[in-house]
């Protein structure tokens, strides 16, 4: 899942992906083995039709054991890009992180955020392109490997937070459709038809 790549807002909502610096990762949880190293027809229909899975126990307490270490080295590749500014996963994710860090140092694991959601996909957020005056960035993750913080994500006000959140694609085209009403004017000429009706 892509940003658009001038940002801007996309139809599903989705307003973390809407600056142009953010992409989704699903994991490669892909049942059946690879044949040969092309992509064959299986594989890209599985692609086309499945949904995202996740990766936690169905009480969400634990990782799945498909869930392996091929997958923290791709948490570290990504880490370890300073190109890259905070990578979204779920609060289990993190804590298997936190606990067999491995190659992890603090300075990568201070990248790795919990956030409500993402134990189906890493969320990858990036550093504005150097040079680009248009661009904001973040501050920074604050100091420390966040590790410490961990219980957290299991108290009554985290619950309580992620029970009153709506993901559903109503509520995000709402949003949507709210958030085009708004456009600055660079923008308007992108998302604007001749009859000046929202794309």
């Amino acid at each position: 899942d892509l940003s658009l790549s001038r940002g801007g807002p996309t139809v599903g909502g989705h307003n973390s992906h809407q600056n142009g610096l953010d992409v989704d990762l699903w994991y490669d949880l892909y049942p059946v083995s690879w044949q040969g190293a092309g992509i064959d027809k299986g594989l890209f229909e599985y692609w086309q039709r499945e949904e995202m899975k996740s990766v936690l126990t169905p009480n969400k307490d634990q990782l799945v054991p498909r869930f392996k270490k091929i997958h923290k080295r791709i948490l570290y590749f990504l880490a370890q890009d300073k190109r890259v500014q905070r990578l979204f996963v779920h609060p289990r994710i993190k804590k298997w992180l936190c606990d067999e860090p491995d190659q992890f140092k603090e300075k990568h694991l201070r990248k790795v955020r919990p956030w409500y959601g993402h134990d189906d996909h890493v969320h990858v957020r990036l550093q504005c392109p150097e040079g680009d005056k248009l661009c904001q960035s973040q501050p920074e993750p604050p100091e420390g490997d966040g590790c410490d913080q961990l219980a957290w994500w299991d108290s009554d006000e985290a619950k309580e937070a992620a029970s009153s959140m709506d993901f559903s694609y109503q509520a995000m085209h709402k949003k949507y459709l709210e958030v085009t009403k708004n456009l600055p004017e660079s923008c308007k000429e992108i998302y604007n038809d001749e009859s000046g009706e929202v794309l």
